[in-house]
């Protein structure tokens, strides 16, 4: 939910490569280091601090693809295709067995 919130906000993001982090963000929308890289992530907070990452640039990306991904609409659209589904898989199983 971090990485959400820091795209909703418009924050820099610098996160190690962990469990889902890279299917929210990508090396063009946020700082991604190795989690054994210590070394790598004071750089990368350095460079974002002295400016030298295209931090404007890779906020906007973030921001942009969590409308695209992860926007009000594309949740409502989950939701009814989960439901969707589920009524199809209930009238399946329902008319499968019935006797008469």
């Amino acid at each position: 939910m971090v990485l959400f919130e820091a795209m909703a906000a418009g924050v820099p993001i610098v996160a190690t490569e962990v469990g889902g982090v890279g299917d929210v963000v990508s090396q063009s929308e946020a700082c991604l280091v190795r989690p054994d890289d210590p070394e790598a992530l004071a750089a990368c907070l350095q460079d974002i601090r002295s400016g030298r990452l295209c931090t404007r640039e890779r906020v906007a990306a973030a921001r942009a693809r969590l409308l695209e991904r992860h926007g009000t609409e594309q949740w409502i659209e989950q939701h009814v295709r989960v439901y969707r589904e589920l009524l199809n898989g209930r009238q399946t199983v329902t008319s499968s067995t019935q006797t008469c």
